[in-house]
Order: C-alpha cells, then sequence, then structure tokens
C-alpha cells in the first residue's frame, strides 16, 4: 500500500489530529450551530488531514445562500484564531471570535514582547530600542511581506540578548501579512465581552457529541460525498429534535449566528 493511501477502501480517506498524541483515519466533520437555539445551520464534510478553519468561510457563505440566514459573528476554538481564517470569514462579512494561537520562540523573547507597527514598519524591543530597518521577503505561502533587522551593535551591547538572540547576529522580526489584523484579536481577547463569547463556544461541542450519538462517530459510506449525506441526515435528526423541544417550551428566538 502506498504510504499516501490510508485505505484501499475509501481513497479519500486521510490521517488527521485531535492532538500531537491522538491520531485518527478518515474524515473530518464541519458544523455551525445557532447559539441561541442550538439548531444546526450547515454541516460539511472535509479531508481528515484538512485545517478546521480551511471551511468557515466557505460555510458562512453556503449558509446564506441555502437557508438565507446571515451570519454576522462565527465564535470557534484556537484552531480557527490564525489570520487567514479571519480575513476569509471577513471577507464574507462576518466577524471571527477566536483565541489566538500563542507566539513562542525557543525560550527567548518572542514577536509578541515587541511593539511592532506594520504601516511604519517599526518594531521596539523589550530593551527599547526601534528599528526601521525592513527588508522585503517572502512568507511559507510566497505573499510579500517585510523584515525588520536590529543592528548587531545594538544587539550585541544589549544586557537583554541572552533572552533574546542566540549566537553572534542580531534579532529579526518577520511580520506576518496579517500583522495588524492579529494585533487587534489579541487586544480584543482581553475585553469581557469577547471573553464571554469565548467561554460559550463549548456549546457546539455538546452538539457534536449528539451527532455522534446519532450514528457520526463513525463514517457509514465510502467517500465524502456520501458521509456528508450521512451528517446531513443526522443534523436534521438533531434539529427536528430541537425543534420539538423549543415548541414544548414555547420558546420563541432569533437567528444571531454563533
Amino acid at each position: 500500500m502506498s504510504p499516501s493511501l490510508v485505505s484501499t477502501s475509501d481513497p479519500e480517506m486521510r490521517h488527521g489530529r485531535k492532538s500531537a498524541s491522538r491520531r485518527f483515519d478518515g474524515h473530518k466533520l464541519h458544523v455551525v450551530e445557532e447559539e441561541s437555539t442550538e439548531i444546526i445551520l450547515g454541516v460539511d464534510v472535509g479531508p481528515g488531514n484538512g485545517g478546521d478553519g480551511e471551511q468557515a468561510a466557505p460555510m458562512v457563505e453556503e449558509i446564506a445562500r441555502d437557508t438565507g440566514v446571515e451570519i454576522a459573528e462565527l465564535v470557534g476554538d484556537m484552531a480557527y484564531g490564525d489570520g487567514d481564517t479571519r480575513s476569509a470569514v471577513e471577507a464574507t462579512g462576518a466577524r471571527m471570535v477566536a483565541r489566538v494561537p500563542p507566539v513562542t520562540n525557543g525560550g527567548l523573547f518572542p514577536k509578541t514582547d515587541f511593539v511592532i507597527d506594520p504601516e511604519a514598519p517599526s518594531a521596539t524591543c523589550p530593551a527599547g530600542h526601534t528599528t526601521t530597518d525592513a527588508h522585503a521577503v517572502r512568507d511559507h505561502k510566497g505573499r510579500s511581506t517585510k523584515r525588520l533587522l536590529f543592528s548587531v551593535e545594538v544587539c550585541g551591547a544589549c544586557p537583554l540578548r541572552a533572552q533574546c538572540v542566540k549566537g553572534g547576529g542580531a534579532r529579526s522580526i518577520t511580520l506576518s501579512v496579517h500583522e495588524a489584523r492579529m494585533a487587534k484579536a489579541r487586544a480584543d481577547e482581553l475585553k469581557p465581552s469577547v471573553k464571554a463569547k469565548l467561554h460559550r463556544r463549548p456549546v457546539v461541542e455538546r452538539k457534536i457529541d449528539h451527532l455522534q450519538d446519532l450514528g457520526l462517530r463513525k463514517a457509514r459510506y465510502r467517500g465524502r460525498r456520501k458521509t456528508l449525506l450521512q451528517a446531513l441526515l443526522a443534523a436534521t435528526v438533531a434539529n427536528f429534535g430541537r425543534l420539538h423541544l423549543l415548541g414544548a417550551l414555547g420558546t420563541e428566538q432569533t437567528a444571531i449566528a454563533a
């Protein structure tokens, strides 16, 4: 069997990971739920090795097209917090609310310890030194951005050097194409209103557990197209149950996307 072929009976299956230590083989389910009513607005099935955030914007657009529900705000976990996902969701007219992935640097000062102005561009280090020495570079996706370089003279004499840079060179900071967007997202995380929204995100996790109880723990068919049909049927059953409960409670709700 080819190393890239997970299953001979279902060639669309892929290796995926729930964490660094938990791997699975198969497909990945994506769910969008309206928070107040807990009605499922949309489901999709992607490759097991695909990123969670890749389906966010397409699902927002699909839900608006198929149901007429215009999602104003989408709340997700940290897997939806990168700049590309935020940018794509914002392009649909919605706002992405998710924790920003942490930035690390092997025990040295991470980029987030610097005061960065992506417009200038400039960066001020924890010792108070500022550089505007910017050089054009490309990121891992080939997009044009800037790298700010501190001078060897400044870094060589800095008392914080051992906490900032290794070797005999100087510190550099590579700007993300989403630098300003991510800085704003980090600041927003500190707001009580955003914290409250992030604390409500586990509501959708309960819905996923419910869908697993309805048979979505395992794919019953071969291929993502038929597995999507299975997901749609399970979501329909879940929604009927929820609508029956809301009717029994006499609950009136408005459509607020989460």
